[in-house]
């Protein structure tokens, strides 16, 4: 039976409970969830010793090129993401389209995208807000003095990269000679992301709009978010699983924008998602180690967090810092349902088979006896030991990856919905 499988006596961490049981996948959908399954279909995985956990659904992946994707998908499987939503360059419907398309065809993960908004004129507005199988409309930080418009006229979700790109050009007079990295949280101050946070909230309550704050570093960022469902934001891995002693070590390698901070803003957002005001997405964005070893301002800010993600969190919680119910709520069910993807993000009878199954046990070193798979080349992470890792990741009830192979199946666009 194609796109089936029964999970056997995994350790099922459903949206309520862990229990030891069964799972059975039909035609991509979970049928059974069970002490016993009642009937086993298609192929049948030993579960024993495991645990069973909702795929990934990643808010924010940068692709370079739509192609990208046929690169960075296994360092993705391989950290258990099933479901993404990613940023290129459309800005209108029929952008969007090509690049959706060209998703479609070599793909093995279940995909969307955001489109980007120009805001110079009205016409580039209407074109951004016309894209209908977009999850949102992009708005980036240098763009914020005339977004009001697209606040204004939005019937879906805006999507900000909220930093003050003004304030951080004033702020260049403060170095004499070019900043080195470890100089980068002094000039990407507090402020210019309190100050981004703020512009884009006033705006959102202004007009009502949906909006979504990109990757947050700032105990005071949490401060400005409303109570309310119509402003949502996330963290990315950089900023709860490193902190500014890396510019010491890593030199450009540990470049990304907002900048690596202290650890009282790391314990800030590990609490704020511990009350669920906040969600954990990758960022992903695999700049190569020769766009990273180059001095500033030319260095790229990007980091590739995939692969590292979900067994970060495996380790948080070996060492007690979040239960394995935290973790599906975090980096599944929270983004599922903000993406108002109504079958995504849990495992209970009638949703996606889209599962990563995990080994709570097995230790391993990234970069020695867990080798690197991204095509960066390189982890923040090189050298840290940790306990838990992702063993298979199975999408719509196939196997996209296992035991370090990519599996040839192909992943399904994502349909937006109204939430």
């Amino acid at each position: 039976m194609p796109r089936s499988l029964t999970v056997h006596q995994a350790k099922l961490v459903l949206p309520e409970r862990t229990v030891t049981g069964d799972v059975v996948v039909e035609d991509g959908v979970i049928t059974e969830v069970a002490p016993r399954a009642t009937r086993v279909v298609g192929d049948a995985i030993d579960g024993r010793g495991l645990c069973l956990l909702p795929g990934l659904v990643d808010t924010q992946v940068r692709l370079d090129s739509v192609e990208d994707i046929a690169l960075i998908a296994g360092e993705m499987l391989a950290g258990g993401i099933t479901s993404f939503v990613g940023v290129r360059a459309a800005t209108d419907a029929e952008g969007l389209h090509r690049e959706m398309a060209a998703l479609a065809s070599s793909c093995p993960l279940n995909f969307g995208l955001y489109v980007r908004v120009n805001v110079d004129g009205t016409n580039a507005v209407a074109a951004a807000l016309g894209a209908d199988r977009a999850f949102g409309v992009w708005i980036d930080g240098d763009q914020l003095d005339e977004a009001e418009p697209v606040f204004e006229r939005a019937t879906g979700l805006v999507v900000v990269d909220h930093r003050d790109v003004a304030r951080l050009r004033d702020r260049w007079h403060l170095f004499d000679a070019p900043p080195t990295p470890a100089d980068l949280p002094r000039f990407y101050d507090i402020d210019t992301c309190v100050d981004g946070a703020r512009r884009v909230l006033e705006l959102a309550a202004r007009h009502g709009t949906r909006t979504h704050l990109l990757h947050l570093s700032t105990a005071e960022e949490l401060l400005l978010l409303p109570e309310n469902d119509r402003v949502t934001a996330t963290v990315r891995p950089h900023h709860l699983f490193a902190d500014a002693s890396l510019y010491d070590s890593l030199g450009t390698r540990a470049v990304c924008i907002p900048p690596l901070r202290g650890p009282r803003h790391a314990e800030a957002l590990w609490q704020a998602m511990e009350h669920g005001r906040i969600w954990l997405t990758s960022g992903h964005f695999p700049a190569s180690v020769e766009a990273k070893d180059i001095p500033l301002p030319s260095t790229h800010p990007g980091w590739p967090t995939a692969e590292w993600m979900l067994p970060l969190l495996l380790d948080a919680h070996h060492q007690g810092r979040c239960s394995l119910s935290d973790i599906a709520s975090w980096t599944a069910s929270t983004p599922a349902e903000r993406l108002g993807l109504p079958r995504k993000g849990r495992i209970e009878p009638g949703y996606d088979g889209d599962l990563v199954l995990v080994d709570l046990e097995r230790q391993g070193t990234i970069g020695q006896d867990r080798p690197i798979r991204t095509v960066a080349g390189w982890s923040p992470w090189h050298g840290r030991t940790l306990t838990g890792w992702p063993v298979r990741t199975i999408i719509g009830g196939e196997t996209a990856w296992a035991h370090g192979e990519v599996h040839a199946i192909q992943g399904r666009p994502l349909q937006p919905a109204t939430v």
